[in-house]
């Protein structure tokens, strides 16, 4: 960790991504932003599925541009200017009434437009400038993005309390002005050495992605893997089920993430024992032991600690899933595979939003962190039968081993990444 600090270069992408994480506590604010401007769960359910489509053009579009015309720099600061943009005037769009619809409904997905295109080119960097770097992991600058959205969600609670739910929305704005200061250090990773060296660009073709079984398979069944993402979308629902005050939202979400910051610091650990798929296994595991528990909490404590449970599954997928994808992906072609990955869960994120509030309204959202859990154990089991197909029946072989690591092809990864 004193590696970062060290570097300019590393420290200002560590500050980038810090300072990053506290425009994503926003996203923790959405059901409930929604909510206390007058929609039902159904109608907050619609605002989620036009998100999810948004969220699935998004990504291809921002992956597309990044690995075929080298504009990853460019993409990110039109980005960055218009997810600023769109903050800062959700609270506005939210008293412009048109019956009983609210302007901020149709305002709100667009978050979803430039968040993967942002978030795509700080994690693309973060990764290319941590390549050969022994003492530093690309999961160690992740953990400052998680810091940020810690400190402030842990903010948030406090300003909500004292001037409400709009309140947190220009807040936030001040990071951006201090991501957009340090945007040079982005523009000095766009692309990693690798790429630079031996990738011509013009001759990749996008149909490579879909010739590796492993890659193809791992996108085929995000949309199981949604079911949780579309679960913490509703967590202020069971904030009040339990019978807290809506404040305590940021609060939850904000320690949530202390999982994800404690399994990002030990990763370099997980990587000597596990697989890059094995992670994958794992944080699925977590993820869907933290939607069977949430449906017994009766305390804000025991809500808390199962969230933890959560983000630790979510810090091993936001430090390995990357890579994993990268490992498989044919060089050049890493962006548009990863773009591919978050297009699939956004695509759950279309009919799943939907369907979750319209059950949240009829059955209660204990009944819709159910179904989450089903839709979590069915991508488990999924991802491991892909696995063992393509080795046992296809015989396809695979970089990474299927759950544990192997020490000579862990060197073949490292050599890949």
């Amino acid at each position: 960790m004193g590696e970062i600090f060290r570097s300019r270069n590393l420290r200002h992408l560590a500050l980038i991504g810090f300072f990053f994480g506290f425009t994503e506590a926003m996203f923790s604010l959405r059901a409930a932003f929604l909510a206390a401007n007058g929609l039902n769960p159904t109608q907050v359910g619609l605002v989620f599925s036009i998100t999810g489509i948004i969220g699935t053009i998004a990504p291809l579009l921002g992956g597309v541009l990044a690995d075929r015309f080298f504009t990853r720099y460019k993409v990110f600061i039109a980005s960055l200017f218009g997810f600023a943009l769109t903050i800062g005037f959700m609270p506005l769009s939210a008293q412009v009434r048109i019956g009983s619809l609210i302007l901020s409904m149709f305002l709100m997905p667009m978050l979803s437009f430039f968040h993967p295109m942002v978030s795509g080119m700080i994690q693309t960097c973060s990764i290319n400038a941590t390549n050969g770097l022994e003492k530093v992991d690309y999961s160690y600058l992740r953990a400052f993005m998680s810091t940020g959205y810690i400190i402030s969600n842990l903010l948030c609670t406090p300003i909500i309390s004292r001037y409400g739910i709009n309140a947190p929305y220009y807040f936030v704005l001040i990071f951006f002005a201090v991501i957009f200061a340090l945007r040079r250090s982005l523009k000095e990773n766009e692309t990693d050495r690798v790429q630079r060296r031996a990738v011509n660009k013009r001759n990749l073709r996008f149909s490579d992605i879909f010739r590796n079984y492993y890659v193809v398979s791992f996108i085929a069944i995000t949309i199981f893997y949604s079911g949780a993402g579309v679960c913490a979308g509703y967590i202020s629902y069971m904030i009040e089920y339990n019978g807290l005050d809506v404040s305590k939202l940021t609060l939850v979400s904000g320690l949530k993430v202390i999982g994800e910051v404690v399994v990002m610091l030990a990763f370099p650990l997980l990587r000597k024992r596990f697989s890059l798929s094995g992670l994958q296994i794992l944080s699925g595991s977590f993820l869907l032991l933290e939607l069977l528990l949430m449906v017994h909490a009766n305390t804000l404590g025991e809500m808390i600690f199962y969230e933890i449970i959560g983000g630790m599954g979510a810090g091993i997928a936001l430090s390995s899933t990357a890579q994993y994808l990268r490992v498989l992906t044919p060089p050049g072609l890493e962006a548009t595979a990863a773009s591919l990955w978050s297009a699939g869960t956004s695509l759950g994120g279309i009919i799943l939003p939907f369907i979750f509030g319209i059950v949240i309204d009829r059955l209660g959202v204990i009944a819709c962190y159910r179904v989450g859990s089903i839709m979590m154990g069915v991508w488990v089991l999924f991802f491991i039968g892909t696995l063992l197909f393509g080795k046992y029946v296809l015989k396809k072989e695979n970089v990474c081993p299927i759950f544990l690591a192997d020490k000579n092809q862990t060197e073949m990864q490292r050599q890949k990444l």
